[in-house]
């Protein structure tokens, strides 16, 4: 089979913080293991490492990028997409990408795009629209965000795709004490429900339930764990910060329930790294969470900005430990048959060789394999 060339484009690197360059990492990863036909050359559209100055960095990675089109000569060009500037960074390197006449997958993450597109004026919701109606293949998370790629974005069925995210595996969580310990890791902010889950823990405090929080993410660490103080919980919830994913491992191992109360997402990666270890998960109904958690089998689904629904899901599992043990076995088998690394892996070897004409170049026509959804 022909070797083919994938330019992925991510903000800031794989090495940087967040959800999208977890999941690039994992993917390039498992890529080099499963499918050493296909080359991947990673390409920052931005570069953190300048701080504050870091937006006009696009404009001198522009140089690169073209130098890459002109002599790597990639076959396909792997875009990631989020909300708000990435979106408008995205578009200029697009341009460049079509005057190459290069493939191009556009891949939507980023919580709350939907949001995000109506707030926009007609005209630029209409340059939104042309943005993906031109890349050649968009994927999406799930269907919640495939019904808005397609209905919304306009995006034609025969070049649209859900491909979920994936993690690799990872051994079981074996909690250390009795006491039911709740994991969070995520940006510490609103967006993300650390309001209310400080008031939900407040609440089981409160009513004396026996429990100890872990919370990983940087963001607005010190106001929160201020007002953590001021509720009381200073002795049952620490902010541990940025975690690096051997620290994540660390946390979620010694976990009994993974909890992520956010008010906008995508499709998040950290519970599906809970799931791989064998954890229920409490979450909000946003984005492609309730497609990716089996509510009341594998975790516990409760309406975002909901302190007292949060915590009296957090209570019910807090105080049953078979049920804990039954949903996060579920959550586990579900991680394995839909969200594992491998799986994602697959199918996007499989994208990108249809996409790039190996499969064309390598097989008869009738071993071709149909477009249309993944």
């Amino acid at each position: 089979m022909n070797s083919v060339k994938v330019l992925l484009v991510l903000p800031d690197g794989s090495e940087a913080r967040g959800g999208i360059q977890r999941m690039a990492l994992y993917l390039m990863r498992e890529m080099a293991s499963i499918s050493p036909d296909i080359r991947i050359i990673e390409q920052r559209s931005r570069d953190a490492r300048w701080g504050k100055l870091k937006h006009i960095t696009t404009g001198l990675l522009i140089f690169q990028i073209i130098f890459r089109l002109i002599f790597i000569r990639p076959d396909i060009v792997h875009m990631n997409v989020a909300p708000r500037g990435s979106t408008f960074r995205k578009m200029s390197l697009a341009s460049l990408v079509h005057v190459f006449k290069t493939p191009l997958i556009l891949h939507l993450h980023g919580s709350g795009y939907h949001e995000f597109y109506a707030s926009l004026s007609p005209r630029k919701r209409a340059m939104v629209r042309r943005f993906f109606q031109r890349a050649t293949h968009v994927v999406v998370l799930g269907q919640f965000w495939y019904d808005f790629a397609s209905n919304e974005l306009g995006v034609a069925g025969d070049r649209l795709s859900t491909i979920g995210n994936g993690v690799p595996a990872a051994e079981p969580a074996e909690p250390t004490t009795p006491t039911p310990v709740f994991a969070y890791m995520g940006l510490v902010g609103t967006r993300k429900g650390v309001d209310v889950l400080l008031d939900a823990f407040a609440e089981l405090n409160r009513g004396g339930v026996d429990f100890h929080a872990q919370l990983g993410g940087n963001g607005e660490v010190e106001t929160y764990r201020a007002r953590a103080a001021e509720l009381g919980l200073s002795d049952k919830v620490q902010f541990l910060g940025w975690i690096d994913e051997a620290g994540v491992d660390c946390i979620l191992r010694a976990a009994s329930v993974f909890v992520l109360p956010s008010r906008a997402e995508n499709q998040p990666v950290a519970i599906l790294e809970a799931m791989a270890r064998g954890l229920p998960v409490v979450a909000t109904d946003v984005g492609a969470i309730p497609e990716t958690i089996v509510d009341r089998e594998t975790g516990l689904i409760v309406p975002a900005g909901d302190a007292s629904a949060l915590a009296s899901a957090l209570r019910t599992l807090a105080q049953d430990p078979g049920r804990r043990r039954i949903m996060g076995s579920a959550g586990c088998a579900r991680w394995r048959e839909l969200y594992s690394i491998t799986a994602s892996a697959k199918r996007f070897s499989e994208l990108y060789r249809r996409l790039s004409g190996s499969e064309r170049r390598s097989k008869s026509p009738s071993q071709i394999m149909p477009t249309g959804i993944l």
